[in-house]
């Protein structure tokens, strides 16, 4: 699964805006499941400007496929 697919599902899911970092924990503390995947592993190591790259991609994908919701970016919070 891509990144940005699962990004979007943690913040159509939250409660809250989350900044990369707390993006970041979320990333981190599914990867030291048991039955994680190595690509998820991967994903735990993400850098925050890795993480803010992908959310402004899936920003501009969802702004190109005209969503009836944005993702914006609101104080370093998504």
């Amino acid at each position: 699964m891509e990144l940005k697919f699962i990004l979007e599902s943690v913040l159509f899911s939250a409660q809250k805006p989350l900044r990369a970092r707390e993006l970041r924990d979320v990333l981190a503390t599914a990867a030291e499941a048991d039955d994680t995947t190595p690509e998820t592993r991967d994903f735990a190591s993400a850098k925050d400007s890795v993480i803010v790259a992908t959310l402004e991609e899936l920003a501009r994908d969802h702004e190109a496929a005209n969503r009836s919701y944005r993702l914006v970016c609101v104080a370093e919070a998504w």
